[in-house]
């Protein structure tokens, strides 16, 4: 039986998510975040990123316009097929949330965290 490490509760809310690589590319990619806490999230990617990959991360809570600012790494990837084809499931961890963001960030997710139990 495979022990769950997770360290925080997770939520079955989509999460608009646009990330790019800091390894230099300009590439930036937009995706629906699964299985979101507190501390990271799930991708669903039809390329693969790598353990270890750090990203700059604009995470949209539907409640507030302006995107929280973070910097997340890599912490697992792995092949799932679906519907026949081939995707990445990746999971990410925040790594640092832009002071600017840290104290909006917190609301923004206690209020989803609300409105995800109790309403």
């Amino acid at each position: 039986m495979r022990k769950n490490r997770r360290m925080a509760q997770r939520l079955n809310i989509p999460l608009r998510v646009q990330y790019q690589l800091l390894d230099g590319r300009k590439i930036r990619v937009e995706n629906t975040a699964q299985d979101v806490s507190g501390t990271g999230y799930r991708l669903l990617l039809g390329s693969p990123l790598h353990k270890g990959q750090k990203l700059k991360t604009l995470l949209y809570f539907s409640s507030d316009k302006q995107p929280v600012t973070a910097i997340s790494e890599v912490v697992w990837s792995k092949k799932v097929l679906k519907e026949g084809k081939t995707f990445y499931s990746v999971g990410l961890k925040h790594i640092e949330v832009l002071p600017k963001d840290k104290q909006r960030f917190v609301f923004l997710f206690c209020e989803m965290m609300v409105n995800y139990f109790v309403l």
